[in-house]
């Protein structure tokens, strides 16, 4: 209808300008740009006879301070703030003005101003409009707002929800996952970072297992034997790689004939992890860090855990950016390389550690798998306990990734068990 949109040209326009106060380094910015542009929304929806006198502009002013917007009047700031994106954007705007629009987006949301979705709809409009290597460059600054981000999705608004995991998905759908490895784990890890653990998106609710299709190349691994190497033995060779076949199927490998090639396997694994892990303690442990030491946590137990946390993220974060995204080849003659590596190891201690808690759980037997042995059980454990105690003692961070890496574990029991029998969805225990 022609007054609508009368209306909304309105409204459009009085943003615009407000907005390109916003984005300005030296424009407004908090409660002033908060309070302007509710002025402006407001003042575009009042009658044409109104608007003509600066009275009734001024009345509506006030009044856009004393009342939240409203349903409809959301809608226009969002869908105006995305058309005034899409006009920088389109006029080649630098990345520290559309990243400026995010920031005053975030401030309007967290000042309810804004409907919570509002942010979400203008990263997605703008990863949308940009190349690989643009969004490549620009995420840098999400993952710097990212808690900013995750507060406002931690609401009730499940639009905001999905309109983040709609970007993401369609950003790793985009990018390759041979040439653009490092930026698809880095979206992976936003998306597990600002989602909560019970995410429904992210949650395997059937315990589906993945299957294993590895190319494993026993006969080359015994023609390049070499005396003296046993990275490149061909039993060990066998040994290793045939792990994620029991990974990947929990419920055969725990079968009384399966299960004694299956010890023997990761015995001889966790053997080889060990001497490797010996022949590196020594610089290890000189480049601990001295809160990881054992008396590091004396103190920190007897303050009574005063600045834990801000450890705990300050390690994190220094491990966070040690952290790279690699494909593992099942090459015989990688091996030996593939074994000296760190997080190589970690990759598969987590594998090892996680198939341990999902045959000692319930989980195998409600699927109607036999539950196990007393005997399993004890040598099941056994190995959890070998596995965390070489996970810890792989750098760097070693014994902080194996706490976080243990507290994950034991949530994850305590929902699973608590699950069935309460009937209820994680998210809501």
């Amino acid at each position: 209808q022609p007054m609508l949109a009368d209306n909304f040209a309105a409204a459009q326009s009085r943003l615009a300008s407000v907005l390109e106060e916003g984005v300005r380094a030296d424009g407004l910015a908090g409660a002033a740009f908060v309070d302007s542009v509710v002025a402006a929304v407001r003042g575009a929806g009042a009658s044409s006879g109104e608007a003509a006198t600066s009275g009734a502009e001024g009345a509506n002013g006030a009044a856009a301070k004393a009342e939240p917007l409203d349903a409809e009047e959301r809608g226009t700031l969002e869908l105006s703030m995305r058309i005034f994106l899409e006009r920088k954007s389109s006029a080649g705007a630098a990345g520290a003005l559309v990243v400026a629009l995010i920031d005053r987006s975030i401030e309007l949301a967290t000042a309810r101003a804004a409907d919570l979705n509002t942010p979400f709809a203008l990263m997605e409009d703008l990863f949308d409009s940009q190349v690989i290597s643009e969004s490549e460059a620009l995420f840098p600054q999400i993952e710097q707002r990212g808690a900013a981000l995750a507060k406002l999705m931690r609401s009730t608004n499940n639009r905001a929800k999905l309109t983040f995991i709609r970007t993401c998905n369609e950003l790793l759908r985009r990018l390759s996952k041979s040439k653009n490895t490092n930026f698809c784990g880095r979206v992976l890890l936003l998306m597990a970072y600002m989602l909560p653990l019970s995410e429904r998106s992210g949650v395997n609710l059937k315990g589906a297992m993945a299957p294993s299709d590895l190319e494993l190349q026993p006969d080359e691994a015994a023609d390049d034997k070499q005396e003296g190497s046993a990275a490149e033995d061909g039993s060990l060779y066998a040994s290793f790689w045939g792990l994620q076949a029991a990974f990947a199927d929990p419920a055969a490998a725990v079968k009384p004939e399966s299960w004694a090639t299956l010890v023997s396997r990761l015995e001889t694994v966790l053997q080889v992890f060990a001497n490797i892990v010996s022949t590196d303690a020594a610089p290890s442990a000189e480049a601990a860090p001295a809160d990881l030491s054992p008396g590091g946590d004396e103190a920190a137990a007897a303050s009574g855990g005063e600045g834990e946390d801000a450890e705990m993220e300050e390690a994190a974060h220094e491990m966070g950016r040690e952290v790279y995204f690699a494909k593992f080849l099942t090459s015989p003659k990688l091996l030996q390389l593939q074994l000296r590596d760190a997080y190589f190891r970690r990759h598969v201690l987590v594998q090892l550690l996680i198939f341990v808690q999902t045959i000692s759980t319930d989980q195998l037997q409600r699927k109607g798998a036999p539950a196990l042995a007393p005997r399993q059980r004890e040598a099941a454990e056994k190995l959890r306990a070998r596995a965390s105690e070489l996970l810890a003692g792989i750098a760097p961070n070693g014994p902080l990734f194996a706490a976080a890496l243990e507290r994950l574990l034991v949530r994850e029991r305590c929902l699973a068990e608590i699950r069935p029998r309460s009937g209820r969805d994680p998210a809501e225990i």
